[in-house]
């Protein structure tokens, strides 16, 4: 088929026939009740993704709670067996304080919301809770046992402190307790 077929119209004609202008096609657009059906859906996948979303931030938010009054609690253990190890004798005047005797007395105690430890130094006691975490009232108690009075015991619980949200995921108890032998270093 030539240029010339074309504008004389013999076979172009036939093309321009086979099309039909204005005739509808066979496929058809969505029914309002199809839409109604999908958007549906699509609401109840978009509210139960929602919701899962959702909790998976707040055990991750209660997560990282946990940890951090975790971590305040073991460092506070820490420093008080190291405390006691290097210690020759303890007093213990109240169920709120003992006196750790050694090269230098230290004394722990507490009071509130917080648990303090005085060097002896001048310098008065000083708070090893922090900002995070306070002592949950009335969990905080030192004991000295022992045949010798060689056992200091130390319990408490913490929480997370008045300044977090109060929501309750975010509440967290988490008790902890150590039973240190003194090594009476200095007899």
């Amino acid at each position: 088929m030539g240029l010339s077929d074309w504008s004389s119209g013999k076979e172009g004609s036939k093309l321009f026939r086979s099309i039909k202008i204005g005739q509808k096609s066979n496929s058809r657009g969505f029914t309002l009740i199809e839409l109604l059906v999908v958007t549906v859906v699509v609401g109840i996948l978009g509210a139960i993704s929602s919701v899962i979303v959702l909790s998976v931030l707040r055990s991750q938010n209660k997560t990282a709670i946990t940890n951090e009054v975790t971590q305040n609690g073991d460092n506070i253990i820490n420093v008080f067996e190291r405390d006691v190890k290097f210690s020759s004798s303890a007093d213990d005047k109240s169920t709120d304080s003992v006196t750790l005797m050694g090269k230098k007395n230290i004394v722990w105690s507490c009071g509130g919301t917080n648990i303090t430890r005085d060097l002896g130094d001048g310098s008065g006691p000083k708070s090893v809770t922090s900002i995070s975490v306070a002592v949950k009232s009335g969990t905080c108690r030192f004991n000295i046992s022992g045949s010798n009075s060689d056992l200091v015991e130390f319990n408490f619980t913490l929480t997370q402190s008045s300044s977090a949200p109060s929501k309750s995921e975010f509440s967290i108890e988490v008790p902890f307790g150590t039973k240190v032998g003194l090594r009476s270093y200095g007899k």
